[in-house]
C-alpha cells in the first residue's frame, strides 16, 4: 500500500488555566495510508504541534522539542532552554499540556501499555480522525545537552554552588 504525506494548516482553541488561547498550526505533516481510508500523524508531527503550541501559548519559554521513534513506540521530549526564566506555575501548566499528548501509560503490574482514548489532539480531517500523540512525553527542565544554553546554564549552576 502507498503512503502519501500532506502538510495541513489548522486552528484550535486551548483552555489554559481558564484562559482560551487560539493557536494556529502551520505545515503539520500527516500521512494518508492506501486509498485514504486512514490518516495518521507521526511522533515528529506531534512534536511539531507541541512546538508551535508552546511558542504561541508560552511566548517567553524557549524550548527544543525532539521526537524519537523506537521499537514498539515513540516519544516526544521538551527541553526548556531557559529554565531560570520560567516560574513554577508556568512549568506546571507546560508539563500538564505536554503530558496531555501522551497516548497512554505503562502498567508495571501487568507489564502492559494502556492506551487512553482521549489523549492528545484529535483533529477531523476529510471525514477521518487524526490523533497527534506519542507513546511517551516528558519535559526536562534543563537545556538540551550540547547546546550553548546548556553550557551557560550549567556553568552558572556550578559557579553558584562553588562561589555562592
Amino acid at each position: 500500500m502507498k503512503t502519501t504525506k500532506e502538510n495541513i494548516t489548522f486552528s484550535k482553541t486551548f483552555d489554559i488555566e481558564s484562559n482560551p488561547i487560539d493557536v494556529k498550526f502551520k505545515n503539520i505533516p500527516i500521512f494518508k495510508y492506501g486509498n485514504g481510508d486512514t490518516y495518521y500523524a507521526t511522533a515528529s508531527s506531534t512534536a511539531k504541534v507541541i512546538r508551535q503550541l508552546i511558542k504561541q501559548a508560552f511566548p517567553t519559554i524557549k524550548a527544543r522539542v525532539i521526537s524519537d521513534t523506537f521499537s514498539m513506540g515513540d516519544s516526544v521530549t521538551v527541553y526548556i532552554q531557559n529554565p531560570q526564566d520560567v516560574n513554577d506555575e508556568t512549568m506546571s501548566q507546560l508539563k500538564d499540556i505536554v503530558k496531555w499528548f501522551q497516548g497512554g501509560s505503562f502498567d508495571a503490574m501487568t507489564d502492559m501499555y494502556n492506551y487512553h482514548s482521549s489523549a492528545g489532539l484529535q483533529l477531523e480531517y476529510q471525514g477521518k480522525t487524526v490523533e497527534f500523540t506519542a507513546k511517551y512525553t516528558k519535559v526536562i527542565q534543563s537545556p538540551m545537552y550540547g547546546t550553548p544554553e546548556y553550557n551557560t546554564y550549567h556553568n552558572k549552576q556550578a559557579s553558584d554552588l562553588l562561589y555562592g
